[in-house]
Formats: structure tokens, C-alpha cells, sequence
């Protein structure tokens, strides 16, 4: 079995609460990182939140948590309706199917804003541990946009009335975000990182080229990925002390209701204001892996790319 070790630290250092280790399946990985959704899943329901999140900041967000598993994924999980008081049908589906097996789709989401003290391995017997509705886990489908046999693709907008945090703060957390340590095998890459936070963005992007649909596999045509610069929501470059907070584009997934209608034909250069969440850019992730002669005993970030929720075309008066 061949090893790589990158940046190997303690965990005494960090503290098991502050830290998470995931081990993903290779071929999970080559399936998924060019994808913005999961594909259909079976999803067992264990509990869902009994009330929905109330909407004002952090985690007032206005999701419904449900956890729950799926062979599929092989870890645990939790499953998100956002905008969930646009759909109480689904709501009370969820809350009154405990121990049920039902179809779900929806954007994957892998971050380390959850992790357990010990490592959760990708099909492997996992234990349990945490909240019922809300588990230790690193793995997500957020947001839902098929749950059963209800449709939620008119979710996935923007929050109304979410008031998320400045952009320096958010994405100076995003951006510092390292991989601790890693391990590669035959058929499984280990990470180990940082417990994450800052859930949802507001902000403005800058398309480095025109966005691209994802052919294959999605739970509906119009799902778009595209790289983009980050710009705080005046359109100005997001500083701190002078400094650049975002070294450079990066990836953006486009899954809002409308994505086509808005980004479908967009070009380079397009400016708009949106809505998104981080999630672990595993094509980013795989690029690390297959250039170990550049990155072995580096310390490198923790790849990430936004799912983009919501996207309205803004003018930017000047170019910063």
C-alpha cells in the first residue's frame, strides 16, 4: 500500500473537538467531483428537526435538519430543506416518517463544520454520535431538491431576511482552512482538517468564463459550474490589511431554481450578486492527490468551491 503524508500533525495540537478526519472512497470521489448533485439516492430517515430554523443570522438559516443514511453515501449525514417554510407539505412529510426509506436528490456537501472526535470512513460501520437531528458528520445533501416524491427546486432561491456575516470575516475563514494531514491508499484518501464554519455567503462574483452545464447525471438540466472572482458586495476586491482576502477564482456551482434562465448564457467578464455555501472542492482535491511530487510535506488549503443558491445579474459601476 502506498502511503503519502503531507504536513502530518498532531491531533494533541488541535484538539479532537476542533478537528475532523474523513476517509473518502477514490472512485466516490472521480463520480462526484464534477458533479453539483449526489444523483438519486435511498435515503433512511432516523429524525428530523421538530421545528424549522428561524431566519436572522448564523445558524438562524431557515433549513430543516433531517439525519438520517444512505448506502449510497456510506457516512453519516444530514439531509437540509432550505427554505423549508415554503414547504410545510414537506416538512411534516419528513417529521412524521421516522424509519422510513424514501428517494432523495439533492447538492452534496462535504465540510468540516460538524466532525466527530474520532474518524468517520466512507462505507465502513460508523458509529453515531451527537444530536439526533443534527449528528457529528462532514457529509450533507444541502439543500434537498427531491425529497420523496415532493418536488423542491422552487427552494433553492435566496434566503429572504438571512443576514449573513461580513465577507472578510467569512472568507477569510474559507480561505485558511488547510489540510492538517492526508493519506492516500489503494482505493481511499484520508484528510483531516480544521472544524469549519461560516455557512452561508452573500456576495458579489465575477465570471472568469462562461459557465459550463453539466451534461450527466444531475437531478434536472441547468446545473452550471464556472470559475469566478470573489468581490465583497460593492464590487470591490474583499481586503484585510492591505492584503487580498481570496488568492485567486474559484469554482462556483450554479444549482438555484432559474440558473439557466440566469447564468446559462452568460459570458466572461458577467458580474451578479449572490447566495452560496462552501463545500470541499474535491476536483481541486484529486488535482493535490495526483501531483504528489508538488505537495507531499507542503501544508496546503483546504480546497473548497460555493454552491451557488441564488444569482441576480448586478451592475458594477467600475471594475476594481
Amino acid at each position: 500500500m502506498k502511503i503519502h503524508t503531507i504536513g502530518l500533525m498532531c491531533l494533541l495540537v488541535v484538539g479532537l473537538a476542533d478537528a475532523g478526519t474523513l476517509e473518502l472512497n477514490k472512485q466516490w470521489i472521480k463520480q462526484h467531483m464534477n458533479q453539483a448533485t449526489s444523483g438519486k439516492i435511498t435515503f433512511h430517515i432516523v429524525e428530523a428537526k421538530d421545528k424549522v430554523n428561524p431566519i436572522s443570522s448564523g445558524g438562524d438559516d431557515g433549513d430543516l435538519h433531517i439525519a438520517g443514511s444512505s448506502a449510497q453515501v456510506g457516512l453519516p449525514m444530514v439531509a437540509e430543506i432550505i427554505n423549508a417554510r415554503k414547504s410545510p407539505q414537506a416538512v411534516s412529510f419528513a417529521q412524521d416518517n421516522p424509519g422510513k426509506d424514501i428517494a432523495m436528490n439533492g447538492v452534496w456537501r462535504i465540510w468540516f463544520e460538524h466532525p466527530p472526535t474520532g474518524k468517520q470512513k466512507q462505507f465502513a460501520n460508523n458509529p453515531i454520535t451527537g444530536f439526533k437531528t443534527n449528528p457529528d458528520h462532514m457529509f450533507e445533501i444541502h439543500p434537498i431538491s427531491v425529497l420523496d416524491n415532493l418536488d423542491l427546486l422552487a427552494n433553492l432561491t435566496r434566503v429572504e431576511g438571512y443576514e449573513a456575516k461580513p465577507n472578510v470575516a467569512t472568507f477569510k475563514d474559507y480561505e485558511t482552512k488547510m489540510i492538517d494531514s492526508w493519506k492516500v491508499t489503494s482505493d481511499s484518501v484520508i484528510i483531516e482538517s480544521k472544524r469549519a464554519g461560516h455557512n452561508y455567503a452573500d456576495f458579489v462574483i465575477r465570471l472568469k468564463e462562461s459557465p459550463k452545464e453539466i451534461k450527466k447525471n444531475e437531478d434536472k438540466p441547468g446545473r452550471y459550474m464556472a470559475q469566478a472572482e470573489v468581490l465583497d458586495n460593492d464590487c470591490s476586491e474583499i481586503m484585510s490589511k492591505g492584503k487580498a482576502v481570496v488568492s485567486g477564482p474559484r469554482r462556483m456551482v450554479f444549482v438555484e431554481q432559474d440558473a439557466k434562465k440566469v447564468v446559462g448564457s452568460a459570458k466572461m467578464g458577467a458580474t451578479f450578486h449572490v447566495m452560496g455555501i462552501p463545500r470541499v472542492n474535491l476536483e481541486r482535491l484529486t488535482f493535490y492527490l495526483n501531483h504528489p511530487d508538488q505537495f507531499n510535506d507542503k501544508k496546503v488549503a483546504l480546497p473548497y468551491e460555493m454552491i451557488i443558491i441564488a444569482a441576480e445579474s448586478k451592475t458594477c459601476k467600475k471594475v476594481p
